[in-house]
């Protein structure tokens, strides 16, 4: 009879469930309003769930950038199946979420005068994507 493992219960005051990219900015949103936040995950955070996907792009609209134009392009790219009020919303708050990562010192491709690059992504005609370099 095999022996189960020990068990030790904990408490929490925020439990995050799923370590991919939605999980683990759900964990630092939460850590903001109190101290004792637990993400749990089946395997590493952020090289979990959906976010394995995304291959080390991000889509990254910029201050000045049109977003009407972006929103346009990814609803018809989308045949017109997104929740547009959503996609607007994401465009909105994605350079805030940019601007978070890079205080936290995450490692975009900068050109030489410190820049992010911004390259078309797959199937995009106008909108861009920043990249990251492969984390170890």
């Amino acid at each position: 009879m095999s022996k189960l493992p020990a068990f030790e219960e904990v408490s929490t005051d925020v439990l995050v469930i799923g370590g991919g990219l939605a999980g683990v900015w759900a964990a630092i949103g939460a850590k903001e309003s109190t101290p004792h936040v637990i993400l749990v995950d089946k395997a590493s955070p952020g090289r979990s769930g959906a976010s394995t996907f995304a291959s080390g792009v991000m889509l990254a609209p910029q201050p000045g950038d049109d977003l009407d134009a972006w929103a346009k392009e990814i609803v018809e790219a989308g045949d017109f199946l997104n929740d547009q009020h959503w996609v607007e919303v994401l465009l909105a708050e994605q350079i805030d979420r940019i601007e978070d990562m890079r205080r936290w010192g995450i490692p975009f491709l900068t050109d030489r005068n410190g820049k992010m690059i911004r390259t078309m992504g797959r199937g995009h005609l106008t909108t861009g994507v920043l990249l990251f370099p492969s984390f170890k």
